[in-house]
């Protein structure tokens, strides 16, 4: 320190106590790394929280190199590291999240600044394990918009809230059952080029229900019309449900649904991420061939099947037509044909070269020969690249 005095009129200098040597030290740890590809802006204002504590150790939503997306994390208080669990939340790499871990389940809700959608995640917790699973039924859409903020919190009465800002306005959505909150659907439907005469969306059961929830006509702004397109009850695990929305469908364009379940038997659907995914099945008119109707499919989003499937005709039993549907994984040479109890075949629908996909054709009760058949048990049965 220097010291100046004027005292007496003297000058004078206090001589500098000496310095200090500086000794290098390291202080702390290096934060975690997030690498150079992902999103690494911070969220400043916005009030998303990625770390919660349960069962003695501090758990984050952090980007996992390794597999290339955003993963649950699980913080070593000795080595001061984060590892992965392995267990994927979401593999957008600009998304960005909100978690909630209400002592028994851990509620992820992410979205993007790009993506048109925000999604849902509930994961039950392993305690012997010390490691999380992704509920069946998970993720949901909670909207259809992109946002710069999505926030998650839970209220007293045990109902979870989304809020997020959406052309300069605030938005929510909420649960209605045990933490299942309406979910939405949009699908882009394109090469109608006849009336439309049927839509189904056609949904897999991943969590029964006696109440498999009702479907509105949703507009962009997630406002439903007064009453439900279609309702369903028993629904049960595996099986696919139909719910009819012809009304809702005027032709190509974009179209959004929102799905409600009004009972605390919480139905669970497979979502775009799983195996089966959300279908919307359009059927519309497309000529006339020999004395039957033939009819063509718009099926979005575009998923083609797994397998060569022959489902269950509808209506049966009939008066005067009934709808047949298949589906083909791969272009193949298509045979179905229709068959009386002594096994000889009645009428031939199909006889040609199909693409992959979702098909379906009418049988107007009618032979070859354009004469109605009596009543009676008649079998159908599809052969395609030799496969029956």
């Amino acid at each position: 320190m220097v010291l100046l005095s004027s005292a007496a009129a003297l000058s004078f200098l206090r001589p500098a106590p000496a310095q200090a040597q500086s000794v290098p030290v390291t202080v702390g740890y290096r934060d975690f790394y997030f690498g150079t590809q992902v999103n690494s802006t911070p969220t400043g204002e916005k009030a998303e929280s990625k770390l919660w504590w349960n069962d003695g150790l501090w758990w984050g939503s952090l980007w996992d190199a390794t597999l290339g997306k955003y993963a649950i994390h699980k913080y070593n208080q000795s080595t001061q590291c984060w590892t992965s669990t392995g267990v994927a939340i979401d593999n957008r790499t600009a998304s960005k999240t909100d978690v909630l871990w209400d002592g028994t389940h851990l509620y992820i809700a992410s979205h993007t600044g790009v993506d048109q959608s925000g999604r849902l995640y509930r994961y039950s917790y392993n305690t012997s394990m010390q490691s999380y699973s992704l509920d069946a039924g998970f993720p949901v859409n909670v909207n259809n918009s992109k946002s710069e903020a999505l926030v998650l919190s839970k209220d007293s009465t045990d109902q979870l809230w989304v809020t997020w800002v959406e052309g300069g306005k605030v938005k929510i959505n909420r649960t209605t059952g045990t933490n299942v909150l309406n979910s939405y659907l949009r699908f882009a439907v394109s090469g109608l080029s006849g009336a439309v005469l049927s839509a189904k969306l056609r949904l897999n059961v991943v969590n029964a229900s006696t109440d498999g929830g009702e479907v509105y006509a949703v507009s962009n702004d997630y406002n439903s019309t007064a009453t439900p397109l279609s309702v369903v009850g028993i629904a049960a695990v595996g099986n696919w449900v139909e719910f009819v929305v012809t009304a809702a469908i005027s032709g190509n364009g974009t179209f959004s649904f929102g799905l409600k379940n009004n009972s605390s038997d919480d139905v669970h659907y497979s979502s775009r991420e799983g195996t089966n995914k959300p279908e919307l099945v359009v059927q519309f008119v497309a000529g006339s061939l020999a004395g039957h109707d033939s009819f063509e499919d718009a099926t979005a989003p575009i998923s083609l099947p797994e397998g060569y499937r022959l489902n269950q005709n509808y209506p049966n039993p009939f008066n005067g037509q009934t709808i047949i549907e298949y589906a083909l994984p791969a272009a193949s040479e298509v045979r179905l044909g229709i068959y009386n109890s002594l096994g000889q075949i009645v009428r031939r629908l199909v006889e040609e070269s199909q693409s992959e996909g979702y098909k379906r054709v009418l049988w107007d009760g009618r032979d070859d020969y354009g004469v109605s058949v009596g009543s009676g048990v008649y079998f159908y049965q599809l052969e395609a690249d030799l496969i029956v």
